[in-house]
């Protein structure tokens, strides 16, 4: 089965009184296209989500009630749920994690670090809940020259790349089989406050497709997940 569809925004509510942190993620989450929502404190937090569903809720713990919002937290929202904290104990964090929450990050955490957590989760449940599918027969030997950026099969030269698409494929082909963000595959090409507008891995995605294609047409190489990114299939592609 093939997944072929584009990405879509994600909303993320942060909870929390300590204005500079939460605006250090909003400006985080924000410039890379996150709906976000912020709320002072837990209660005000559990009417919105009793309306709404976000993919992922965080809390910060200046308040000493922190256990019980998180448990109240953890049954209202039907996404993920994230503590920043920087004083709780192992046996205390343990315990979050007995709870529910997804992962305890320190309060200084970035952005960047949480959408990463956040995303791999993500694609571990969907990868999860796919359907069992026929491996794809791929029985061509498909070989790709990060120097020279030329692209072969059966020994047999069938293009040459872009810079760009070159370093794009070296990415795929280095983490087969493992789904990677759009946003990683931007930082590869050096974009790292990538726009959310940018379609510039759209099109390299596009060309390279259409250069796998040139040999076998029913077969798609370069599978995108919905709201996860891109990953790379082909077993018999090698590198040098």
């Amino acid at each position: 089965m093939v997944l072929n569809v584009e990405a879509i925004p994600q909303t993320i509510l942060i909870i929390g009184s300590d204005h500079l942190a939460v605006e250090r993620l909003r400006v985080g989450f924000s410039e890379v296209g996150w709906f976000v929502l912020i709320e002072q404190n837990c209660q005000r937090a559990l009417s919105l989500l009793a309306n709404l569903t976000v993919s992922t809720v965080m809390i910060f713990d200046e308040d000493s009630a922190l256990t019980s919002d998180v448990e109240s937290l953890k049954i209202k929202t039907r996404g993920m749920l994230f503590v920043l904290s920087n004083i709780l104990t192992e046996n205390q964090r343990l315990a979050f994690y007995n709870l529910g929450v997804n992962h305890v990050f320190s309060k200084q955490a970035l952005a960047l670090e949480i959408r990463t957590v956040i995303t791999t989760l993500q694609q571990q449940q969907l990868m999860q809940s796919l359907p069992a599918t026929a491996p794809v027969v791929d029985d061509k030997k498909w070989h790709f020259c990060s120097q020279s950026r030329v692209l072969s099969v059966d020994e047999k030269v069938i293009g040459s790349l872009s810079y760009s698409e070159a370093k794009i494929l070296k990415m795929l082909i280095d983490n087969h089989n493992e789904t990677l963000s759009r946003e990683r595959l931007m930082m590869t090409l050096g974009r790292f406050r990538p726009n959310p507008e940018d379609r510039t891995l759209d099109r390299l995605i596009c060309n390279l497709r259409k250069k796998f294609k040139k040999v076998c047409p029913n077969t798609q190489f370069i599978l995108s997940l919905y709201g996860h990114g891109y990953v790379f299939t082909s077993a018999n592609t090698t590198q040098t």
